[in-house]
């Protein structure tokens, strides 16, 4: 693979990545995840937890996802990756 091409793929991946909601019931991680990729919370939440479970991989990488993931403004959700999927006019 072309190191333009992974560079590109992982702008894309960090620019769409998912907005911790404001309205969850501990940081938003999980229902941030729901959100972005359109499946329904309570299977994130029994992911982490089970990932919490048979490892521990879960918490840590919700506590990543609280430090990584940004907060969710007050812009509807969708709005930033929109903005930047439109064409640029000159």
């Amino acid at each position: 693979m072309d190191t333009t091409t992974l560079s590109s793929t992982a702008r894309q991946m960090w620019d769409t990545r998912p907005l911790r909601a404001r309205e969850a019931p501990i940081a938003g991680v999980c229902t941030g995840f729901a959100r972005r990729y359109q499946v329904d919370v309570a299977l994130v939440r029994a992911a982490f937890i089970g990932a919490t479970v048979l490892g521990g991989l879960g918490l840590v990488a919700y506590i990543a996802g609280i430090f990584v993931l940004p907060k969710e403004s007050d812009q509807p959700y969708g709005t930033r990756v929109e903005r930047e999927a439109r064409p640029r006019s000159c």
